[in-house]
């Protein structure tokens, strides 16, 4: 029972205790920081690497300022795209599964 100035201490969470040195929930959740880190950073180096190639795509394909917003909003669309669909499937197959294969 809780009284005023007293410490609750919450239960362990899935039944796993933190020990020093031999990992636990909170080695855990550093590991998914660092790899959903590590997805985010390859997201928008995927992003910079399609900006960095516009004047490429514009001399090659002599096109107009209108045409490579088109190459921005279409590359933006189809990304958008495929994360929602990857959201669904993560739901229904796991997340962490899906964030595998990935």
């Amino acid at each position: 029972m809780w009284a005023p100035g007293s410490v609750q201490q919450s239960p362990p969470i899935s039944g796993v205790v933190r020990q020093p040195g031999k990992g636990g929930v909170m080695d855990r959740k550093w590991w998914t920081l660092t790899a959903v880190c590590a997805g985010t950073f390859m997201l928008l180096l995927d992003l910079s690497v399609v900006n960095v190639a516009l004047p490429d795509i514009q001399r090659s394909l002599h096109s107009s300022f209108s045409d490579l917003q088109w190459v921005i909003d279409a590359y933006t669309l189809t990304l958008a795209a495929f994360l929602l669909t990857a959201g669904v499937i993560g739901d229904i197959f796991g997340r962490r599964r899906l964030f595998a294969i990935g």
